[in-house]
């Protein structure tokens, strides 16, 4: 039986007393994110002391053995199942975590923002394995004006590996502006990408269901979908050798070795043009200096590109800028952009330590076997213990069982 039962905080203006206590590290309790409660599944909060297969990586990012939050599939799980860690309503502006992902057809992670009238925006989100390491993410949300709610929405695709998070960081703006983000995937903004004035013409975000008929890319890369975002200059409306740029947000200077830029690109069309990128040294009055360059029909597909960027001295900015063929049928168009602290591999190597390097599962059949990104830190039955490239358990390899 109940009686006496009295509600509090119950306006809709109304918050619990330190609901913005947002940045979290999980050593002590989840701060103040809270589960869903409607969804099948809920993040677990657990540590790196005591490793097993039911407490996700093992290891969490602050320090190695500290604590995180997680899910993993288990024994009765039947996916996909789905997990949501919800924030109150904030004004704040500035998002970073580290993220997690590892097994093979593991789910899919999103961030995802919910508006007071129950719209909800997905902002970034990651598919698959990612390898068995800890990956950063910082996002920006400075020109909304409302109260908006944070969540981090897992789903398990698979019966085996974990997704995790640690480290998330929630701020104001400093200036106005929030960090130059390194994961862009342009679902929920053009992540700090800016016109160049001096071009001829600007890039669009758009989707594929925003441009039937055109030669624009009909999905995106992230989703595989119609309703995926992506950057299109939209060629089709520009003359032949009209050029259209756009820039950076202000990247700090990279380590001394550079840091390596990796994006996903679309050229579509016989003599659609070229795709360029420049790096712009803040500190120089030198012109913007050509890393990467591509040319011509790529096909009616997404393709996978990488340049490394090297600016230890002085801040900078990195243009890509898109040049018109003589093809009336073109378009050039970039997604998923990831921006990471080490130099790119060689073109034609790779040795898995940064990712995939642009291969793909092919599926021959439905009884196909699918390669996985892995380590010997989760090797199991007769998985390598170690890599070749580094020779220990925490290098990374492609293993077929």
């Amino acid at each position: 039986m109940l009686d006496d039962i009295t509600l509090t905080d119950c306006a809709e203006a109304d918050v619990p007393a330190g609901s913005d206590e947002l940045s979290c590290d999980f050593e002590k309790d989840t701060c103040a994110w809270y589960d869903d409660l409607s969804a099948k599944l809920t993040w677990q909060r657990a540590d790196g002391k005591k490793p097993s297969a039911d407490q996700g990586p093992g290891h969490d990012h602050t320090t190695g053995s500290g604590y995180y939050m997680f899910i993993t599939p288990t024994w009765n799980s039947k996916p996909p199942e789905t997990a949501r860690l919800v924030s109150f309503p904030q004004k704040s502006k500035c998002v970073s975590f580290w993220y997690l992902m590892y097994g093979a057809n593991i789910g899919s992670l999103r961030f995802i923002t919910k508006q007071s009238d129950g719209t909800q925006s997905l902002i970034w989100m990651r598919t698959g394995t990612q390898g068995n390491k800890w990956r950063f993410v910082d996002l920006s949300f400075a020109d909304i004006k409302e109260p908006i709610q944070f969540m981090f929405e897992g789903t398990l695709e698979g019966t085996d590996g974990y997704i995790a998070i640690d480290d998330v960081q929630v701020s104001s703006s400093v200036n106005g502006s929030c960090p130059a983000e390194r994961e862009c995937t342009f679902q929920g903004s053009l992540c700090g990408f800016q016109p160049d004035p001096t071009t001829d013409f600007t890039w669009s975000r758009t989707k594929g269901e925003l441009v039937t008929d055109t030669p624009s890319p009909s999905v995106d890369h992230t989703l595989g979908t119609d309703k995926g975002f992506y950057m299109s200059a939209q060629l089709w409306q520009h003359p032949s050798d009209s050029r259209g740029s756009m820039v950076t947000n202000i990247h700090q200077p990279t380590l001394g070795h550079g840091e390596c830029w990796m994006f996903w690109y679309h050229m579509d069309g016989r003599n659609v043009g070229s795709l360029n990128i420049y790096v712009q040294d803040l500190n120089s009055t030198r012109p913007q200096v050509p890393l990467w360059s591509m040319s011509g029909d790529q096909g009616e597909q997404w393709r996978h590109g990488r340049v490394s960027v090297i600016s230890p001295h002085s801040p900078y900015k990195v243009i890509f800028e898109a040049v018109a063929g003589s093809e009336e049928r073109k378009d050039i168009a970039i997604d998923d952009l990831t921006v990471l602290n080490d130099p790119c591999p060689p073109d034609g190597f790779c040795d898995f330590e940064i990712d995939m390097c642009g291969w793909v599962n092919a599926y021959v059949n439905t009884s196909s076997i699918e390669w996985s990104w892995t380590s010997g830190i989760s090797a199991v039955s007769f998985d390598p213990e170690v890599d070749h490239t580094t020779n220990t358990a925490m290098g990374e390899y492609m293993c077929s069982t």
